[in-house]
C-alpha cells in the first residue's frame, strides 16, 4: 500500500476538463530553468516569452489565483506557495528568481516543503494521494496513497518522515527515503487542519475540525495526550523551542467573512492551559504564531496584518499589506521573515520586527483588468483591482507613473479600456464612474455616480458616450463631457440579472448587451442588440451555448464577436444576426476580445493564460502567444496593429510584437527572390498560421516585397454586368450540361458576380435557380478560396508596409473591378493609411 508510484498526467488533464474548471491545468512538470543568455529579460532579469517587447511589473512571487499555501524550507530561503486552482511555484528567495512549477491538484490543496527544501509535497481533495515532487526540477518522484483525501501536510524537522492528515481524521505517518507507511494514526473525529512536530522529531501534535488536540509519540504512533476545550476549529500548533509546551491557534474562518482568533497554550506533558488569548478578534484570521513564541500574526479581509503581544490583546504593530483579504501568514524558520498571502494573487515578505516590506517589486499588486496604448502608441496604460492605473513605457516595461484610484473605482470585466481617442483620459470607475486624465493622474471630471455596484463600462468609439449596466440588469448611457444621462434601458424583466458585457457599435448608434441570472450556473445567455436613440430591441442573437464573457464590434460595425465561457468564439452579421463564423479556443474559455484597426484579425484571451490571434476571413488560428498564467482579462491592439497588449490575474501585462522581426532563415532573399516566391504561395495556403508566416516575410522586408507585389499582383479586371446577366438563364436550363457550365462560369468571376446574383434574389425564379444563386453567393466566403485569400493577405501586408510605393500599387490596386472584393479591400487600406 505505501509504495510510491507514478502519475499519469492525462488523468489530471481528463479530471480538470471534466469539472469546467478551466480548460487545461498548467503542466504538472513545469521547469522554467532558461538560458538568460539567449532570452530576452524584463527588467528584473526574468525571461521574457518568446515574441514579447516587454512586460509591465514582475513574475516573482505572483500567482494567477487565490494563493492559499505557504511553505518555507528549514534555512528560510526556499518558499512554496499554491494557488486555488493548484498550481504551486517554488522560489528561490535569496536570489529572487522562480525555481519550478507543479500542478498539485485544486480543490482545498495543502503542501509542505522539506526542510532542504529539495523535496515538495503536494495533496488536493480531487484523490486521497500525496505527490512528492523535485522541487528543483518540477518533477514527480513518488505517490503516496491514502485512504481519505489529505488535507494538511508536514515533514519532521530531520526530513526523514512525513505526516499527513486526513479529511476523515487519520493520519498517515510516512518514512520518506522508502515510502513506506509506517504507521495510521487515529484519535480525531473530523478533518485534520494542523500538525506541528517537536524538534527532535519524537512528539506529533494535531488539531482540526472536531475542536480536539491529540499528541502523539513516535515513531510508534501513541496517542499520549487529548486535549479538548475549544469553541472553535484548529488551524495552527507549534512546540515551544524547549519541547514543553504547546500553543494552538482556532479560528471561525468563514463566518460572515470574518473570523474569532483563539489561541492558547498547554503544558506538553500535562495537557494544562498555562496562557489564553482573548477570542475578541472578529475579522483577524488566519493566526500565526513566531518561532520564538512573542508574537501571534494575523489578518483579515480588509489586507492589514497585525502583529499582537502573544498571551495580552496588545496590538504592536499594523500595516496595509494586500490590496485584499489576507489568507495566510507564515514565519521563516528563524523567524525573521514574515510571508503573507492573499486574494490578490500576491505574495509579500516582510521584516518580522519592523513590519517593512522585502524583496519589493515595481507592478500592480492584485489582477490586471484592462490594458489600453495611449496615442503615439509608445505608452500603455494598465488598470487593477489594486486600485491603481499605471502608465508605463511600452518597449521597456519602465513604470512612468502610478494613478491611485480606490478599488472601488475599478472595473473588473472583460470590456476594453475606455480610452477617449486622441487624449490621454480614460474611464475608471464601480459604484462611482470617473474621467481620468493619464498624464496628470487626476480626476478631470466625475461622470456617473448612483451609488450602485456597476459592472464594466463600454466607451463609444469617439469618446463622447459610456454605458454602464448594473447587478439588476439595469443599463444607462451617459455623455462623457456633461456626466448627463442620456438614456435608461430596462432590457430584461426578471430581477437579479446582471449585465454583464457591453459595447457600442462604431457609430454608438447600436449597444449589444449580454445579460444572466447572477447566480445562474447553467442558462445560455443571448445578445440585445439595441438602438441607442429610441432604446427599442432591434434584434436578439441566440448564442444559446454558454455564459457570454466579452463583445466586441468589428470597427467598420458590420460584426459582432462574442466569447463564451464554453471555448466558442462567434462572429455574428449584425445587419442580419446570424452567426457568420464560429471560432473554437483550444479546450480554452474565451475571455477577452479585441479587433485590430484594419478588422482583419481578432485577438483573444483564455483561461489558460494563452493570447490567441485569428483571421477574421478565415476564421482560423494565425498565432498564439503563451506568457501568463491563468485568466488572461485584457487584450488591446496599437492603433498600427504590429503590436498587441494583454494583462492578466497573474499582476502583468505584456506587449507582444505581432508581425515579428528579423529574416527567416528557411525563405533567404536572393537575385532570384526564392523567399519571395515561396511567401506569394503560401500567402493562398488554407493554414492561416502558414500564411501569416508569408505575410509577415513580406512586412518584413518592404521594398523587396512592394517591387515583387507590382509584378505579380495585379487589379481584379471589370466583368460588364450585362455578360454576367447573359449566364444566370443558364442555371435553368433543362440540360444538365448547361446548368454546370453556368454555375463553373458565375463561380470564375467570383465578387464580379456578387451584385448581379444579390439583384437576381430579389426577382421570381425557380427553385433550382435560387438554390444554386443561394450556394455561388456562399462561395464568395474568402475562406473558400484559394485566390481571394491570398488578395486579401497581400492587400493586408502592404498596408503593413505603409511606404509611399506600397500605397500607389494599393492606388492601382483600388481602380480594379468596382464590386471585386480586392478592389474594395484596397479602397478601404487606402482609407485608413490616408487618415493617419
Amino acid at each position: 500500500m505505501g509504495q510510491g508510484k507514478s502519475i499519469l498526467a492525462s488523468a489530471a488533464l481528463a479530471l480538470w476538463t471534466s469539472l469546467g474548471i478551466w480548460a487545461a491545468p498548467p503542466s504538472a512538470t513545469i521547469d522554467r530553468a532558461v538560458d538568460t543568455a539567449k532570452v530576452k529579460a524584463d527588467l528584473f532579469g526574468d525571461p521574457l516569452p518568446e515574441r514579447a517587447i516587454a512586460r509591465m511589473g514582475s513574475t516573482f512571487l505572483r500567482h494567477a489565483g487565490s494563493i492559499e499555501n505557504l511553505a518555507f524550507s528549514a534555512d528560510g530561503k526556499i518558499l512554496a506557495s499554491g494557488d486555488m486552482f493548484g498550481t504551486v511555484h517554488i522560489w528561490d528567495l535569496a536570489r529572487s528568481r522562480h525555481i519550478s512549477e507543479v500542478w498539485g491538484g485544486f480543490d482545498e490543496q495543502s503542501l509542505a516543503l522539506s526542510p532542504d527544501g529539495q523535496l515538495l509535497a503536494t495533496g488536493s481533495a480531487m484523490d486521497n494521494d500525496v505527490r512528492l515532487w523535485n522541487s528543483v526540477t518540477g518533477r514527480e518522484v513518488a505517490q503516496l496513497s491514502c485512504k481519505s483525501s489529505p488535507k494538511s501536510l508536514l515533514f519532521a524537522p530531520d526530513g526523514n518522515f512525513l505526516a499527513v492528515g486526513s479529511s476523515q481524521g487519520d493520519i498517515y505517518f510516512w518514512d520518506v527515503p522508502s515510502g513506506q507507511l509506517r504507521a495510521q494514526l487515529r484519535g480525531h473525529d473530523g478533518c485534520i487542519r494542523a500538525l506541528a512536530f517537536s524538534r527532535d522529531s519524537l512528539e506529533l501534535a494535531s488539531g482540526g475540525d472536531d475542536k480536539t488536540i491529540c499528541i502523539w509519540e513516535l515513531p510508534a504512533g501513541t496517542r499520549v495526550k487529548r486535549l479538548t476545550g475549544y469553541k472553535r476549529e484548529i488551524r495552527f500548533l507549534s512546540f515551544s523551542p524547549d519541547g514543553s509546551c504547546l500553543m494552538s491557534i482556532g479560528d471561525d474562518e468563514g463566518y460572515l467573512g470574518g473570523g474569532l482568533l483563539e489561541a492558547k497554550s498547554w503544558e506538553a506533558t500535562t495537557g494544562k492551559i498555562t496562557n489564553e488569548l482573548p477570542d475578541n478578534y472578529f475579522g483577524r484570521y488566519p493566526g500565526v504564531l513566531s518561532p520564538d513564541w512573542q508574537v501571534v500574526a494575523c489578518g483579515g479581509e480588509s489586507g492589514r496584518i497585525l502583529l499582537l503581544r502573544a498571551g495580552s490583546a496588545d496590538i504592536s504593530k499594523s500595516w496595509r499589506a494586500h490590496s485584499k483579504s489576507v489568507k495566510v501568514l507564515k514565519y521563516s524558520p528563524d523567524g525573521k521573515i514574515l510571508a503573507s498571502s492573499g486574494d490578490d494573487n500576491t505574495i509579500h515578505l516582510w521584516d518580522s520586527v519592523t513590519g517593512k516590506e522585502i524583496a519589493w517589486r515595481l507592478g500592480h499588486q492584485s489582477q490586471v483588468t484592462a490594458v489600453g496604448f495611449l496615442p503615439g502608441g509608445e505608452r500603455l496604460l494598465s488598470m487593477s483591482s489594486d486600485g491603481s492605473a499605471r502608465v508605463w513605457e511600452m518597449r521597456t516595461g519602465k513604470q512612468i507613473r502610478r494613478i491611485s484610484i480606490d478599488p472601488g473605482r475599478i472595473f473588473q470585466g472583460s470590456a476594453p479600456l475606455g480610452l477617449v481617442p486622441g487624449t490621454s483620459l480614460f474611464v475608471a470607475g464601480n459604484t462611482e464612474v470617473n474621467l481620468v486624465d493619464a498624464d496628470s493622474g487626476k480626476i478631470v471630471r466625475e461622470i456617473h455616480n448612483q451609488r450602485l455596484s456597476l459592472t464594466t463600462p463600454a466607451m463609444s468609439a469617439n469618446g463622447k458616450l459610456v454605458v454602464v449596466g448594473d447587478f439588476e440588469g439595469r443599463v444607462q448611457v451617459v455623455e462623457v463631457k456633461t456626466g448627463r444621462k442620456i438614456r435608461s434601458l430596462n432590457l430584461v424583466d426578471k430581477p437579479g440579472v446582471a449585465a454583464l458585457a457591453l459595447a457600442f457599435s462604431p457609430d454608438a448608434s447600436l449597444l449589444a448587451s449580454t445579460h444572466r441570472l447572477r447566480f445562474a450556473a447553467g442558462d445560455p445567455s443571448g445578445v440585445c442588440l439595441t438602438d441607442v436613440a429610441t432604446g427599442k430591441v432591434l434584434r436578439r442573437l441566440e448564442v444559446n451555448r454558454a455564459k457570454i464573457n466579452c463583445l466586441v464590434f468589428s470597427p467598420d460595425g458590420k460584426m459582432l464577436a462574442t466569447g463564451c465561457q464554453d471555448g466558442t468564439i462567434g462572429l455574428w452579421q449584425v445587419a442580419t444576426g446570424k452567426e457568420y463564423r464560429r471560432i473554437h479556443h483550444d479546450r480554452d474559455l474565451a475571455t477577452c476580445l479585441a479587433f485590430s484597426a484594419d478588422g482583419k484579425m481578432l485577438a483573444s484571451g483564455s483561461g489558460g493564460g494563452l493570447v490567441y490571434l485569428w483571421e477574421v476571413s478565415t476564421g482560423q488560428e494565425r498565432a498564439r502567444f503563451p506568457g501568463h498564467t491563468g485568466n488572461v482579462t485584457s487584450v488591446a491592439f496599437a492603433q498600427d496593429g504590429r503590436t498587441l497588449a494583454s494583462g492578466g490575474d497573474d499582476t502583468t501585462a505584456l506587449v507582444w510584437d505581432v508581425m515579428g522581426a528579423g529574416p527567416d532563415p528557411s525563405k533567404p532573399v536572393g537575385a532570384s527572390n526564392p523567399g519571395l516566391d515561396m511567401s506569394w504561395a503560401d500567402l493562398q495556403s488554407l493554414d492561416a498560421q502558414q500564411a501569416f508566416d508569408a505575410l509577415r516575410f513580406f512586412v518584413s522586408r518592404p521594398k523587396k516585397a512592394v517591387t515583387y507585389l507590382a509584378k505579380v499582383f495585379h487589379p481584379a479586371e471589370e466583368w460588364p454586368a450585362g455578360k454576367i446577366a447573359a449566364l444566370l438563364p443558364g442555371l435553368d436550363d433543362v440540360r444538365f450540361q448547361v446548368r454546370m457550365k453556368a454555375f463553373q462560369d458565375l463561380a470564375e468571376l467570383g465578387e464580379a458576380a456578387g451584385p448581379v446574383l444579390r439583384q437576381a434574389l430579389q426577382d421570381k425564379l425557380s427553385l433550382e435557380s435560387r438554390r444554386r444563386i443561394e450556394q455561388l453567393l456562399e462561395q464568395l466566403d474568402p475562406a473558400r478560396s484559394r485566390s481571394r485569400l491570398r488578395a486579401l493577405r497581400a492587400i493586408e501586408a502592404l498596408e503593413y508596409i505603409g511606404t509611399p510605393e506600397a500605397k500607389q500599387l494599393l492606388t492601382e490596386l483600388a481602380r480594379g473591378a468596382k464590386y471585386a472584393r480586392q478592389t474594395e479591400e484596397a479602397q478601404a487600406a487606402q482609407q485608413r493609411l490616408n487618415s493617419k
